[in-house]
């Protein structure tokens, strides 16, 4: 989408519009014009004859060859109502919901019949002070809604709508110095007076007086005779006041042209002429002194310098009795700081400060939007955000759905795959099952082995062992063998022979545990000793297991 925005301006008597980029810090106007408001189209803010003013604006926005078809409105109206706040500092979504809960107490009226909005004027992020000061502003829905339709009529789309204090604010504060400057703004039926510290806005006060009021007061003159509103403020810009003595002219001692004079009387058709231009003018100097000894009195700070733009500045009478009266150094602005004006786009750097509440309004708009239009943009978000919701499910079942028929694909590939393998060995099957027949049958093997197995079958090593250890002179009686234990019933001629005996049983390999429960002495009638005892022992531990093991 294009970033540039057609801005537009409506005056009593000039309309302006520039095409320009929309939300630039440093805006590029590529084309500016201005015409004359059809009239009787224009009142106090409001487009009353629609019709009429849109046929115009139309055809100046054709023969412009402007391509953009979103638009931005600056307004002013004595209907908006304007209020400098104070809330905490909170994030940027989270002001306008501030400022309406609150917005009861700023503006004693029926809300319901106005659109809210604000400007940020200063951020204040001091560890014990943490704020923001806004400009609130409340504005008819029928205002705002006039401007809709508007838009609608000339088949544009409504970018914003802002608050003309704002628009001008948007560009004076980058055209003052450092230090404290009073700008005037001096339109056709207003005049926007902003005193600014720093670069940041402190006070903003708008006086219902224009240069349509000094043009009147010389066409409404019958001495000027029949004088038209262009011709009268051609006068205005050539005339000099140099030599004006305002104290006489200020205290409404306005000659009488039709009393008659000596032919050498000072009074005069200029001094005549001027005193008119200045009487018209007190009123705007009295509200400037006014706003200057309010804004010294609440801050103790004196205004170093007074700007003057818009129509205003090109009359030589505003900014010399300014000047007289105030005491102040007076600045024109001739040129916009920070705004580029297209090169192929032939205007004056004198009529650049003609456009800027147009320009400033791309900059950073309040933009007040209708509750309707508010509703609308909620219902429609909510249904956009269904969609979305709806479009991104089904996107998402589809990649659920492909990604699975993708998996069954590749498992069904390898399936297929194994299938053949399996066909590729099928003879491996009866291999398989011969090989477990057989081990079966070398486990019934084994396990009859183990149960036939028995530490017994040493038993012709242990009678091998007995004879070769036990002395000739000891006999063994009797002998009860089970698979563990061993008992030997022996007979010696004597005592020395029965412990040979047993130290003799105790190195065979085989026994372990070789114990005798006591021996028994006895002597024949021919004097023979026997000795007889029974010997007790085990088989060896390891033989003992290995017959464990072969069960």
């Amino acid at each position: 989408m294009s970033n540039k925005v057609i801005s537009m301006e409506i005056g009593l008597h000039t309309t302006r519009i520039c095409e320009v980029s929309y939300k630039k810090n440093n805006p590029h106007v590529y084309q500016c014009i201005s015409f004359q408001t059809p009239e009787n189209t224009f009142e106090d803010g409001y487009i009353r004859d629609k019709n009429k003013f849109v046929d115009t604006v139309k055809e100046k926005i054709s023969e412009a060859k402007f391509k953009s078809n979103r638009i931005v409105f600056t307004v002013a109206s004595n209907k908006i109502a304007s209020r400098e706040v104070t809330i905490p500092l909170v994030k940027e979504n989270r002001i306008q919901d501030v400022v309406n809960a609150n917005a009861t107490e700023y503006f004693p009226i029926d809300l319901s019949e106005y659109t809210i909005s604000y400007s940020v004027l200063e951020k204040v992020t001091d560890k014990d002070d943490r704020k923001l000061r806004l400009l609130v502003l409340a504005a008819p829905n029928n205002l705002i809604r006039n401007y809709y339709n508007v838009a609608e009529m000339l088949g544009c789309e409504v970018a914003a709508i802002d608050y003309m204090g704002n628009s001008n604010l948007q560009i004076i504060k980058k055209q003052v110095s450092e230090g404290t400057n009073m700008v005037l703004q001096v339109n056709e039926q207003m005049t926007l007076i902003s005193i600014l510290e720093k670069n940041v806005l402190k006070l903003q006060r708008t006086i219902s007086f224009g240069t349509v009021d000094i043009v009147e007061a010389l066409v409404n003159d019958r001495n000027f005779g029949s004088m038209s509103e262009q011709e009268a403020y051609q006068l205005l810009q050539q005339m000099d006041f140099n030599d004006i003595q305002s104290e006489e002219m200020l205290a409404n001692k306005t000659p009488d042209m039709n009393k008659e004079e000596p032919k050498d009387s000072k009074v005069s058709d200029d001094y005549y002429s001027k005193s008119i231009i200045i009487d018209s003018l007190s009123y705007l100097v009295n509200n400037i002194l006014r706003i200057l000894d309010y804004y010294v009195t609440q801050n103790q700070k004196n205004v170093e310098t007074i700007l003057i733009t818009g129509n205003g500045s090109k009359i030589p009478a505003i900014e010399q009795l300014i000047k007289q009266e105030t005491r102040l150094e007076i600045q024109g602005l001739n040129e916009l700081n920070s705004v580029t004006f297209n090169k192929r786009y032939d205007i004056k750097k004198e009529d650049q400060s003609e456009y800027i509440f147009c320009i400033g309004a791309s900059i950073n708009p309040v933009n007040f939007i209708p509750n309707e239009d508010i509703l609308k943009k909620k219902k429609h978000l909510f249904i956009h955000n269904m969609y979305v919701i709806f479009i991104g499910s089904c996107i998402f079942s589809l990649i659920l759905v492909g990604s699975a028929y993708l998996s069954y694909h590749t498992e069904l590939q390898v399936n297929k795959k194994l299938k053949a393998d399996i066909d590729k060995i099928a003879g491996v099957e009866e291999i398989y099952n011969r090989s477990i027949k057989l081990r079966d049958v070398h486990e019934q093997v084994q396990e009859l082995e183990k149960q036939s197995s028995n530490p017994n079958e040493k038993l012709n090593q242990l009678i091998k062992d007995l004879e070769d250890k036990l002395p000739n002179s000891a006999v063994v009686e009797a002998v009860n063998i089970t698979s563990s234990d061993i008992t030997l019933s022996m007979k010696t001629d004597s005592k020395e022979t029965a412990a040979k005996v047993l130290q003799q049983l105790k190195t065979i390999p085989s026994l372990s545990e070789v114990t005798t429960n006591g021996i028994t002495e006895s002597r024949s009638e021919v004097g023979v000793t026997t000795v007889k005892f029974v010997i007790n022992a085990r088989y060896d531990d390891l033989l003992l297991q290995e017959g464990d093991d072969n069960e």
